[in-house]
C-alpha cells in the first residue's frame, strides 16, 4: 500500500496493512483457535493476543482479506463487514455471527521493530506473515492510501533502489529476508523458528557511528540482517534512497 501524501508520518511510502491497537483489540470475545504467538509480546499472553487481533482487524480494514478460517469465511469477509469494523464496529460481532476464528498457528510473527530515537513521531511495530486465504484479494480500500498492488519481494527491493517505490527501512529490510526463500511455506516455517528482538537503530552521540540495539534492553543484537540494516540507514542519511 501506498500511504497518502497527507499522512504526517511515512507520507508517500510504500507499506504493509497495518495500524494501532484500539480498545476492541482487547475483546476477549474475539475467537481465537491456537496460541497467539509470545514472541511478540516477550511472553506477555493478553498483549500477544491484543496484537493479532489488531493485525487481522487492521489487515481487513486496509486490503479487505479476513486472516480467519471457517466455511463462512468468504461472506464473514464481504464488503459490507469491513466497511462495518472500518467504522468502529465489532470484529468479534462479525467472527462469531459467522462462526469462524482468527488461526493464531498460522500467523507468526516475522519482525519487532522501535523507531529510531531521532524520529519525532515513534512506534512499537511487530510484523506477521500468513498465506493469503482461498478465495481471497486484496483490494485498495484503505482511506489511508492511493494505492495497493502485490509484489515479489526482490522486485520490491529493485523499484526502492530506482526511486520508484519509496518504503521505510524495517519495510525493505522485511522484503530482503524474504526474498531468500522460494514459497510461503518456506517462509512460515522460518517465522516460527526465528529469535525475535525488538531492533532499535542507534546513533551514538559521540562517535555518531550506528548500530543496532535491543529497543527494550538497549544493549547490541547480533541480527542476521544488521548489515543490511545499517547501510540502509546511512543510505537514507545521505539522501540516497528515500525512507525514513
Amino acid at each position: 500500500m501506498r500511504r497518502v501524501t497527507q499522512m504526517k508520518f511515512g507520507a508517500g511510502m510504500h507499506v504493509f496493512p497495518g495500524g494501532r491497537l484500539d480498545a476492541r483489540d482487547a475483546d476477549t470475545s474475539v475467537p481465537i483457535v491456537g496460541t497467539p504467538d509470545p514472541r511478540v509480546s516477550q511472553g506477555d499472553v493478553a498483549l500477544a493476543r491484543e496484537l493479532l487481533v489488531c493485525a487481522v482487524r487492521e489487515t481487513f480494514e486496509e486490503s479487505g482479506v479476513l486472516l480467519a478460517s471457517g466455511a463462512e469465511v468468504l461472506r464473514a469477509a464481504s464488503d459490507a463487514n469491513r466497511m462495518t469494523v472500518d467504522a468502529g464496529g465489532s470484529l468479534s460481532a462479525v467472527l462469531n455471527d459467522h462462526q469462524v476464528s482468527i488461526p493464531a498457528d498460522d500467523i507468526p510473527i516475522w519482525g519487532h521493530w522501535v523507531t529510531p530515537e531521532f524520529q519525532t513521531r515513534r512506534f512499537d511495530t511487530r510484523f506477521y506473515v500468513v498465506e493469503l486465504p482461498d478465495g481471497q484479494e486484496p483490494k485498495d480500500v484503505s482511506g489511508e492510501s492511493d494505492g495497493a498492488i502485490w509484489v515479489r519481494p526482490e522486485d520490491g527491493l529493485r523499484q526502492r533502489y530506482a526511486g520508484e517505490m519509496p518504503m521505510m527501512i524495517p519495510t525493505a529490510t522485511t522484503l530482503s529476508e524474504l526474498s531468500k526463500f522460494s514459497c510461503v511455506a518456506e517462509v512460515l516455517t522460518e517465522a516460527r523458528r526465528r529469535v525475535i528482538q525488538p531492533l532499535l537503530p542507534f546513533q551514538d552521540p559521540d562517535t555518531s557511528q550506528w548500530t543496532l540495539l535491543h529497543a527494550y534492553e538497549r544493549s547490541e543484537v547480533d541480527y542476521e540482517s544488521k548489515e543490511f540494516i545499517l547501510d540502509q540507514v546511512d543510505a537514507v542519511k545521505k539522501g540516497l534512497v528515500a525512507g525514513e
